[in-house]
């Protein structure tokens, strides 16, 4: 598990079965490549606004085992509304309260998603006297949206380096094809799904 907690997954919009599978899969590429460990990546996919329910992640989904699909309980939330959400009802749960993903609208499109990070305003760097949080927001492929969580999570990278690091506006690590290419000698039931984009079910 990650330092604050399991990262959460909210969906402001409905999605099928097929969709989260791509997600978590996507989502889950860097801790097969080795970048990351399996804890570390913790998620959950939100299906319930009570957070005190969420006891585990979500399971990565295998050729005969599928997430349900998903009526949202956050119909177009803001990345705002999340936070503020969070930082309510999240203190005492297993969540992490900090940083987290949204799959809205347009990660129907363009298969991206929004990650945020919540900051901590200092007034200056000598004093260190905390004035207040800040959050903040960027585009990330599915692929590294966990991944670019871990690393907020650890002090790694800050997401104004993600926006910088970002390509057309969506924050990637680049390393994807070659990522994918690597394992595919298995054949995996994943690595087919990853690279034909399509889940195929036993």
């Amino acid at each position: 598990m990650s330092v604050g907690g399991i990262f959460p997954i909210f969906c402001t919009v409905d999605v099928s079965s097929e969709f989260l599978t791509t997600f978590l899969l996507q989502a889950h590429e860097p801790m097969r490549d080795g970048y990351v460990d399996e804890f570390g990546m913790e998620c959950v996919i939100l299906r319930s606004p009570d957070l005190t329910t969420v006891k585990e992640r979500t399971a990565i989904p295998t050729s005969g085992e599928f997430p349900e699909a998903l009526i949202t309980p956050f119909p177009n939330w803001t990345a705002q509304q999340v936070h503020d959400y969070l930082q309510l009802h999240g203190p005492g749960t297993k969540v992490h309260t900090r940083d987290f993903v949204i799959i809205d609208a347009r990660s129907l499109q363009d298969y991206t998603c929004e990650i945020a990070d919540r900051t901590i305003k200092f007034s200056d760097t000598k004093s260190m006297r905390h004035i207040g949080n800040e959050l903040k927001t960027a585009r990330a492929t599915f692929r590294d949206s966990i991944l670019q969580l871990v690393n907020f999570d650890i002090s790694n990278m800050d997401i104004e380096e993600a926006q910088v690091s970002a390509q057309g506006g969506v924050s990637m690590t680049g390393e994807t094809e070659e990522s994918r290419k690597k394992d595919l000698e298995g054949d995996t039931w994943a690595e087919t799904v990853l690279r034909s984009g399509k889940v195929v079910r036993d």
